[in-house]
């Protein structure tokens, strides 16, 4: 084989520059991100937001960040700077701040999970555990109330990060609401179709997903 010919068969490899490496896709701006997306950005940079002092991410270490006066090194970025200002502005800090006037990774950890990933059975769990924390306590929770913990309306409850992302998950479900909505009434017949559900909706419906009940009335449809 000759020079010439490897030269015409050899594929010349392109440098590993910037410009051949395949595109990221770039981040959405942080203002147009859901809460619970920003929630998980907030955990990924916890490190970074946290405030050297108290180990905690803190009002004034936020501030510090957005106002570029912290000594960081290496400086925090345009996009972290932004992001503590956001958490601060939005409401998000006093919504998800622990019992320490902070927020701590304990408090992030929730946000590791893909809620919308979820079963539907397995929302409605994590949704009926945080039933008080949503209908602040009454006896039901209404549409409105789950779009504020979403944090898709205001409001001036606190809420804990697995409710924003779980309230956040059940919204996106219209025919899982409206069937839990409707749920059960007197004496086992359907309810009404009102927006709201009281715990016994959730249970009813939540008993009626669990894989051992369908399971149940699959063996006993077949055997009769």
């Amino acid at each position: 084989m000759t020079l010439s010919s490897v030269q015409k068969n050899h594929t010349p490899v392109k440098p590993d520059t910037p410009n051949n490496r395949p595109s990221v896709p770039a981040r959405p701006p942080i203002d147009q991100m859901p809460p619970i997306d920003r929630i998980r950005e907030v955990k990924q940079d916890f490190e970074i937001l946290k405030s050297p002092y108290s180990g905690l991410i803190t009002r004034d270490y936020l501030l510090a960040i957005h106002q570029g006066r912290s000594a960081a090194t290496p400086p925090h970025t345009p996009r972290q700077m932004e992001l503590a200002g956001n958490i601060l502005e939005s409401g998000l800090f006093d919504k998800i701040r622990g019992k320490n006037d902070g927020i701590s990774l304990e408090d992030l950890k929730p946000a590791s999970v893909d809620y919308k990933a979820l079963s539907d059975y397995d929302l409605l769990k994590v949704v009926l555990e945080n039933f008080d924390e949503i209908s602040g306590g009454d006896t039901y929770l209404n549409f409105k109330e789950l779009e504020q913990a979403a944090g898709k309306r205001p409001s001036e409850k606190s809420y804990s990060v697995a409710t924003i992302g779980s309230a956040d998950a059940l919204i996106e479900r219209s025919e899982l609401w409206k069937r839990v909505d409707i749920g059960v009434g007197f004496l086992g017949v359907p309810g009404h179709h009102d927006s709201r559900a009281d715990k016994t909706n959730f249970r009813h419906v939540i008993a009626k997903l669990d894989p051992a009940y369908v399971e149940f009335e699959m063996r006993y449809a077949f055997h009769y």
